[in-house]
């Protein structure tokens, strides 16, 4: 079992301290002054692996350009945030430690899902 965990890792590139690359479905709601508010992004979804493809619906996203990507070496990623008076554009930034991803807002605000 072991074996197969440190294998798994290493594909995943954790076990050589890289990070994964996150996405984000379009739609995906997180808080933005106490405001659940959705996000798109301007990036192509990939492809999603089985269990993915199962549970979220994604195979249909696959190609678009509408998820939040972030790569492992990003520094910033794009969003549009749906706020209810109008949709606004905004370039947030990538700040890693160790094998934490944090997103921070333009006004320096931290991005956290929507309760």
């Amino acid at each position: 079992m072991a074996a197969v965990g440190s294998k798994a890792l290493a594909l995943s590139g954790f076990a050589h301290n890289q990070h994964a690359t996150l996405v984000m479905a379009p739609g995906y709601r997180v808080s933005i002054n106490g405001q659940s508010v959705p996000i798109f992004g301007f990036d192509k979804c990939p492809p999603p692996d089985e269990a993915v493809g199962k549970i979220a619906g994604a195979e249909a996203l696959a190609g678009q350009s509408i998820c939040v990507v972030i790569k492992p070496g990003a520094l910033s990623v794009e969003v549009l945030a749906g706020f209810p008076d109008r949709p606004e554009r905004e370039k947030w930034t990538v700040e890693r430690e160790g094998d934490i991803t944090r997103l921070r807002r333009p006004d320096g605000g931290l991005v956290v899902p929507a309760s």
